[in-house]
């Protein structure tokens, strides 16, 4: 590779990008305080959330250096993971339940990362699991459909 490819410089798509959520985030928690009390809370802690995300990923991108990566190998990392997400909504419409095909989800997409220590995959797949299914089920009381698993696992 010539230096030219590694020469620092400022991702402008990422900072478009980080602006743009910093915008949504800010918008849409402006529009979350002409809520009532009691419906206020979660859109407004999401919105802040993704402002927040938004100035990390813009700074994150004018400190950084880049790289130019060949094109076909960021097309196959999204082909990828976009097919990994298509086997995960196969399968919980199929009737796998929800902890198994996003636990599974979560391993694969890890695992595209680069990392491969599987104690440390393993135990993040299953935390970020957990805590979709908390959301989903638990806070925001969302049922899942029936599954074709065993009558003590429905529901998950």
């Amino acid at each position: 590779m010539s230096y030219s490819e590694h020469k620092a410089k400022i991702d402008t798509r990422e900072v478009a990008a980080g602006l743009l959520l910093l915008v949504t985030g800010g918008a849409a928690a402006l529009q979350a305080y002409s809520f009532d009390d009691e419906s206020r809370m979660f859109p407004l802690v999401v919105a802040i959330l993704l402002a927040m995300t938004g100035v990390a990923i813009a700074i994150h991108s004018i400190v950084k250096p880049t790289f130019r990566e060949p094109v076909i190998r960021k097309i196959s990392g999204v082909v990828l993971v976009a097919l990994i997400v298509a086997a995960w909504a196969a399968a919980f419409a199929g009737g796998a339940g929800f902890v198994l095909p996003t636990f599974a989800m979560q391993v694969a997409l890890i695992w595209l990362t680069g990392i491969r220590r599987p104690v440390y995959i393993v135990g993040i797949a299953a935390l970020v699991t957990a805590l979709a299914y908390l959301l989903f089920v638990g806070l925001l009381d969302i049922p899942m459909p029936q599954s074709f698993l065993p009558g003590v696992l429905q529901g998950y």
